[in-house]
């Protein structure tokens, strides 16, 4: 099972400059999908 794209997403998105709230869903719909492909 590999993460790094997971915490790669994470990562692209919680560095972003921009503080919105699409940056929290980008975030959330990152998770999600990073969880529905590693499970």
């Amino acid at each position: 099972m590999n993460l790094s794209g997971k915490y790669k997403c994470f990562h692209n998105a919680l560095t972003r400059p921009t503080q919105s709230k699409a940056q929290h869903i980008r975030v959330l719909v990152c998770y999600w999908f990073a969880e529905g492909r590693l499970k």
